[in-house]
């Protein structure tokens, strides 16, 4: 468990120093809003809520041996309603994607 935890903690602050995401947090009307925003060109309308089925690729053009499981984002979504929770994928006009929780208070 140390192992994945370091893990996990390096690739956070990689994707941070990289790739340099606008966190944002707020609260409103009983809720908390966390929304992470990239920079990258955002994915198609229509891909939105496709991306949290298991094994969903954007990419058709990627082999399975050069990605992940494309299940990351399912558990994500899974685990945010487990907790009277919802996870949000949205477009932004400029063109980044911005990922948002709203978790009650």
């Amino acid at each position: 468990m140390l192992f994945r935890c370091d893990f996990l903690s390096l690739y956070l602050c990689w994707c941070i120093f990289f790739l340099r995401p606008k966190i944002c947090r707020q609260s409103l009307k009983g809720k908390i809003i966390i929304s992470i925003c990239d920079t990258g060109p955002g994915i198609p309308e229509d891909a939105l809520q496709k991306v949290f089925d298991p094994f969903f690729r954007l990419e058709g053009s990627r082999a399975n041996h050069t990605g992940g499981t494309e299940l990351g984002l399912g558990i994500a979504h899974n685990i945010a309603r487990a907790h009277g929770s919802e996870l949000v994928l949205q477009n932004k006009p400029e063109g980044s994607l911005c990922a948002i929780l709203n978790l009650p208070k």
